[in-house]
This record gives C-alpha cells, structure tokens and sequence, in this order.
C-alpha cells in the first residue's frame, strides 16, 4: 500500500498535515500516479482555500505494509504544490471542511470508512455557520475525480486490533462533503 502526505502551512496553527492511502503496488510508476493524483485533488481544492494557505506532498511516498502499518520502502517524487485562490479572510482554524470517504466494506458490523480534513478555507464557503452550496458540489467533484483515477485506487486501511489480526485495505467508492464544519484536534490541543 503506499501512503502520500500532504503538508498544508499557515501562519497560525500550522502545519496541517493530511494522509491518504492507496493499493497501488510499491513501485515508482506507481508511486508517481499516487503524488499526482493527490496534487490534482487539492489543486481542485484550492479554489476555497485562503490565499496564504500553501500546500506541498511530501517528497517520498511511502510503501507501507497493509497487515501493519509498518514503512517498508520510500520512492522519491516531485512534490505537488500549491496556494490558496481565495483572498477573503479565512475561517478560524478550528473550521474544516470535511471529506467522508465510503468503502462498502464491513468488518465487525461496522463499515470500513475515511476522512479527510480540509484546512484553511474562507468566509466565502461559508454561509449561516454551514458549508455554501457551491463549496460542497465542488470539493465532492474533486472528491469524485480522485475516487475515479484510472491510475490509482484511493483505499482506506483499517488497522487491526490488537491480538484480532492484521489490518486491511478496502477500496474508496463513493464520498460526501459534510455541510457542516468540522474541528480536528490533536492529542496537544
């Protein structure tokens, strides 16, 4: 499985970093489908994010073992960057917009299913304190666009529980923007 990290800076409350898994085989063909896919998604993106707000994939992806977790092995890409296109004030921090990612997968009665946080957007995606309209069909098209990737297959992995066996991949097939902001925090907040 290869993992790509994106790393979002601000001047405040940053840097913001985001994860994304696919099956993908651990080759650097493959690595390179995955940066780019992942650029593309945010550059999509980036159209309701605060002009100060830049963003870079990490220089390696990263071949990580599905039944662990654990690194195996690095491939050297060309980071995918960006900035934000919107120069309305930003929304505070703790606002994000938010990405579920849906597998169709079920383990334990419970489905397999991802997230992925959207920092740094603005007054303008935002309307009565829930996500305007015209935000959400837009970040769900990206959404959609990556899911639909010719070249890659967005996964979520589920880490197994201790002592109940090793962890899995399952694929991503539909996603939702939710329309209201969500807070991401951290075990030092």
């Amino acid at each position: 499985m290869l993992r790509v990290k994106t790393i979002f800076s601000y001047t405040t409350g940053a840097p913001w970093v985001s994860t994304m898994h696919f099956t993908n085989l651990a080759t650097q063909a493959d690595a390179d489908f995955c940066n780019v896919a992942v650029g593309t998604f945010w550059t999509a993106v980036k159209a309701y994010l605060n002009s100060s707000v830049t963003y870079t994939t990490d220089a390696a992806v990263q071949d990580v073992s599905q039944s662990t977790g654990a690194l195996q092995g690095l491939f050297g890409v060309t980071p995918q960057t960006g900035t934000g296109a919107v120069a309305t004030e930003i929304l505070p921090v703790v606002n994000q917009g938010l990405v579920s990612w849906r597998t169709g997968h079920f383990t334990n009665g419970r489905e397999v299913r991802g997230r992925t946080f959207i920092p740094g957007l603005t007054e303008a995606a935002a309307t009565l304190g829930v996500v305007t309209a015209a935000t959400k069909t837009g970040i769900e098209a990206a959404a959609t666009a990556l899911i639909g990737d010719v070249n890659t297959t967005l996964c979520i992995w589920h880490r197994g529980a201790p002592g109940a066996g090793a962890g899995q991949v399952q694929a991503v097939t539909a996603s939702a923007m939710w329309t209201k902001f969500a807070v991401l925090r951290s075990r030092r907040d």
